[in-house]
């Protein structure tokens, strides 16, 4: 083996030898089977209930379920109804759309930027989850409260069950 070496101005290039191919090398190739005998199972998911007392099923959150301009915010916090819990506020509207869509509102006043975006998180996650319990057809901007920080999963998404229980009924 032989390593080449060129020198131009201050720089010195070296070439790499490559190694030819093995027979039993550890990548694999994209369509090559390894051999393994795979664990995962594919199972109809039927949804499951949560503590809350509400069902889960596994709905995506595209970008057709959230209010992102800020004409759809304004809209549904000028005529949408209003339901405020300890954590969560819960501003409502019919949209005569096909989904339910869902809108966030976290002010500085909850704390810091890591406390905020867990509470987005979770908010998003108890929406996605749980929104077959709402009323259908409806942009909902959910206002988190500030102190909210402190609450866990559970007890936001029992926020939740109450908010959909009050708004159904």
């Amino acid at each position: 083996m032989r390593i080449n070496l060129k020198e131009t101005g201050s720089e010195t290039y070296i070439s790499t030898p490559q190694h030819p191919e093995e027979k039993d090398s550890r990548f694999y190739g994209a369509d090559e089977d390894t051999g393994r005998e795979s664990n995962f199972k594919k199972t109809k998911s039927e949804g499951k209930e949560t503590p809350g007392g509400l069902k889960q099923g596994s709905y995506r959150f595209t970008k057709q379920d959230r209010l992102l301009k800020r004409h759809e915010f304004l809209d549904v916090f000028k005529n949408g109804k209003r339901r405020r819990l300890k954590s969560l506020t819960f501003i409502f509207k019919e949209n005569g759309l096909n989904r339910s869509r869902l809108g966030l509102v976290v002010s500085r006043a909850v704390g810091k930027a890591h406390y905020r975006n867990y509470l987005k998180r979770v908010t998003r996650e108890i929406f996605r989850l749980n929104r077959s319990c709402l009323i259908n057809n409806i942009d909902l901007v959910v206002q988190v409260n500030p102190g909210a920080a402190r609450s866990d999963y559970k007890s936001l998404e029992q926020e939740f069950a109450r908010f959909a229980d009050k708004a159904a009924g």
